[in-house]
């Protein structure tokens, strides 16, 4: 009896033992959220975007503020991650230009006292420090008709391009001092000087050195070498199209020589329209930052954010795939007409799961593999843009407010979770959920309210 007992133990054992073993082997997935938010960031595969064609022509038409680059190559089919990229660029530029339009004013305030005092040192100096905000602002103006000067203009450059006179055959370059000038790399252009001349004649110039100061850099642009870090640079190449390069190099070429020969009813010209710039742009800019800020929140998508965790001892993989379920059975709202409504069911929201990588965007259409005890982040976006969600105002506003339950649920794939040596090598799907938690926007701010009474204090002022 002893025997059959003994025997009997020792199987109920080896049972037990492997069935440890078995549980100790299968993979346990935990999927967490943290985060849930609204962003335009994040759109899956390789989606393609449709253009708001009047909004890019306003920002390519104001091209002294936004750069004519930052929608290039979008004129044809374009994938919504690169438009909202050009999207971003632009608003950034435009909140940019909006910030820095008093400086212009009060800039332009200056350079007229400079020149009221006839102080050209100061003046260039001055221009020279805030080159970044004047000059394509200028230059941008000219080219699109917003500025003039009151003189005649200057004839453009002969195909856009100033060409430096060859020597004769067997001699060498000139190299004096009327062609080499103190700076590395900058050398005056003897065949620059006669179409400067008939410019500097044609408005009026007489100052006798004004020639022996314009230099002509490595890309054609020009600029007057001064002392110290800073040149006066008027370059007319960058952000500047084709059909506009003529005029712009015209205006580069004229604005230099007014500066080397302190022409001042041209610098005044300068100085008066910069000092209009403020008033004149404001409006325009801030629509157009509405208008951008609009565009973004017409491409905003649901993103989750959480890890998964996998507790047990097989690897386990999560499909990049998934659905947010959203507890909005019953909810009320006021609808166009502002009638009263409630809603019948949950909202049911598509997603695309994957890996939250820190030096890239989210490994989307790959799934997810998590190692025994590992722990891996991950990013989910909803396949459709919110405003395209049913019931898309109503997901917002449970959004915001925070008071409606969620969760999320995806495939896994598992291995080593049943008996038996041919079924523990199969893999097996099955569905793995978040708790449920509240359907609110993480990135929005939440005030904490100070605690009553926490620091009370004595009729001394004492803490007690």
């Amino acid at each position: 009896m002893a025997v059959v007992v003994s025997i009997v133990s020792a199987l109920l054992g080896a049972i037990a033992a492997g069935l440890l073993a078995q549980y100790l082997r299968r993979s346990r997935p935990v999927l967490i959220i943290d985060e849930i938010s609204r962003s335009a960031d994040l759109a899956p595969y390789s989606t393609g975007a449709v253009m708001n064609s009047d909004l890019v022509s306003a920002c390519k038409e104001n091209n002294e503020f936004i750069s004519p680059e930052t929608f290039s190559g979008t004129e044809e089919r374009v994938t919504e991650k690169d438009y909202i990229a050009a999207i971003h660029s632009a608003l950034g530029q435009t909140e940019l230009a909006i910030e820095g339009l008093p400086a212009v004013t009060e800039v332009a305030r200056s350079l007229s006292d400079y020149l009221l005092r006839d102080d050209l040192r100061d003046f260039q100096l001055m221009f020279s420090r805030e080159f970044a905000r004047l000059w394509p602002t200028l230059i941008g103006a000219y080219v699109r008709g917003k500025f003039f000067y009151r003189g005649p203009e200057p004839l453009p450059l002969r195909n856009g391009v100033l060409k430096a006179q060859s020597p004769p055959e067997g001699e060498a370059p000139a190299t004096d001092k009327k062609d080499v000038v103190e700076a590395p790399s900058l050398l005056v252009f003897p065949g620059v000087r006669a179409e400067f001349s008939e410019i500097a004649r044609s408005i009026g110039f007489s100052h006798p050195a004004w020639q022996e100061s314009i230099v002509q850099d490595e890309d054609g642009d020009f600029l007057i070498p001064m002392k110290g870090p800073m040149n006066l640079l008027f370059p007319w190449r960058k952000n500047i199209g084709p059909a506009q390069s003529l005029r712009a190099s015209a205006f580069a070429m004229r604005t230099a020589v007014s500066f080397a020969a302190w022409h001042k009813p041209d610098l005044q010209d300068i100085s008066n329209f910069l000092l209009t710039v403020e008033q004149e742009n404001l409006p325009l800019l801030a629509s157009l930052q509405r208008r951008l800020k609009d565009e973004l929140l017409e491409y905003e998508r649901l993103v989750i954010k959480g890890f998964v965790a996998n507790r047990g001892g097989s690897p386990v993989t999560v499909t990049n795939s998934g659905r947010l379920f959203v507890n909005l059975a019953g909810y009320s709202f006021t609808d166009e007409e502002r009638s009263l409504k409630i809603l019948a069911g949950d909202q049911q929201v598509d997603v695309i799961i994957g890996a939250d990588r820190e030096d890239g965007d989210p490994a989307f259409g790959s799934s997810i593999t998590v190692d025994a005890g590992g722990v891996t982040r991950f990013v989910a976006t909803s396949k459709l843009r919110i405003e395209d969600l049913p019931d898309s105002e109503v997901v917002l506003k449970a959004l915001t407010g925070g008071e409606r339950l969620c969760y999320l649920g995806t495939m896994i794939v598992s291995q080593g979770n049943r008996l038996g040596a041919q079924r523990r090598s199969k893999s097996q799907f099955s569905a793995t959920y978040t708790v449920p938690q509240p359907f609110r926007d993480s990135s929005s701010e939440v005030e904490v309210p100070a605690r009553h009474g926490v620091f009370a204090r004595d009729g001394k002022g004492k803490s007690s």
